[in-house]
């Protein structure tokens, strides 16, 4: 045993020995080690890339037909809750495109507001794009639907960044002006609230309140700025004087483009001193949806100030 050990030992120390030759064989040039700076400016690009790719969860298959049966049951909240959920892992996609198509059209004869809804929350334009086309026709031919109070419609509409697209092309005509209507009638509700909690007769209603919130807070300066950035800022002041409730006589359009640049620079001050918490936020079925929104929400107000004139 001792005999095999030292002979692994001299074993060991005679490679050692041959390729320290082997090293004194090789000749270095000058320019041995030209090319790693490159590599060390490459690989944070490819560490990005790594960073921004997204991938098709591993069970989708399952996913998909657990989403199918919350279709045929009807359990569109369920649904709408399950698929935001799965927004908390970015990077991992819950179902492929050919499967949000197949669940699109399941629902789009019926109901193609839902169709869009659940389409929004996945990462498919095309998909997308034909269920908008689809509410598109249903408003043209129907008006506006029964649902005057559609909260999580408006919320998924801001979040996808699908509302540039209804603003900027005169084709979803019909689908902005659904969307106008749900802003104003919220805003409606929402100073109704106020004076009811000013004149002390107000209703316990706590969902009520914090959707109220999360209105004032997120969505209502989203669509603003949306509109600013879609170069619709005369609607974008009239409606932020309507929702301040400044008096008619003051709702000149200087007057109203002036009180809209205020309106959007305080309310970012707001949002850089103050971080709202999950329970400040409803509807409740879309807290991921939500705070992406919020997140991004500083970039957009800063983006429609940078386009307003400085000298209102």
């Amino acid at each position: 045993e001792w005999e095999s050990l030292f002979m692994t030992e001299k074993t060991r120390e005679g490679s050692i020995e041959s390729s320290k030759e082997a090293d004194t064989d090789i000749t270095w040039s000058d320019d041995w080690d030209e090319g790693w700076e490159s590599f060390h400016d490459e690989e944070p690009v490819q560490k990005e890339k790594s960073a921004s790719s997204r991938s098709i969860h591993p069970l989708h298959t399952c996913w998909m037909e657990i989403l199918k049966k919350l279709i045929m049951l009807s359990r569109f909240s369920e649904l709408v809750r399950l698929i935001d959920q799965s927004l908390e892992r970015p990077d991992v996609i819950l179902i492929d495109e050919d499967d949000a198509h197949n669940l699109s059209q399941m629902l789009i004869g019926s109901d193609c507001f839902m169709a869009l809804k659940m389409t929004l929350l996945l990462p498919y334009e095309a998909v997308r794009l034909q269920c908008l086309d689809a509410v598109e026709g249903k408003l043209k031919q129907g008006g506006f639907p029964g649902n005057t109070d559609d909260k999580v419609f408006l919320a998924l509409i801001l979040s996808s960044g699908i509302i540039s697209t209804i603003i900027s092309k005169s084709s979803y005509g019909a689908t902005f002006s659904y969307l106008c209507y749900l802003v104003g009638n919220f805003s409606r509700e929402y100073q109704q609230a106020q004076l009811a909690r000013i004149t002390q007769t107000s209703r316990d209603d706590k969902e009520a309140e914090v959707f109220h919130l999360t209105f004032r807070r997120i969505l209502f300066p989203d669509f603003v700025s949306e509109l600013v950035k879609a170069d619709q800022q005369i609607l974008a002041g009239f409606l932020v004087a309507k929702f301040m409730h400044t008096n008619p006589s003051l709702s000149l359009i200087n007057v109203a483009e002036a009180g809209l640049r205020r309106y959007l620079g305080k309310h970012l001050q707001e949002l850089e001193a103050h971080n709202s918490s999950a329970e400040a936020r409803s509807p409740e079925i879309l807290q991921n949806t939500l705070s992406s929104l919020e997140v991004k929400l500083k970039c957009s107000i800063q983006s429609a100030l940078s386009l307003l004139p400085t000298s209102l």
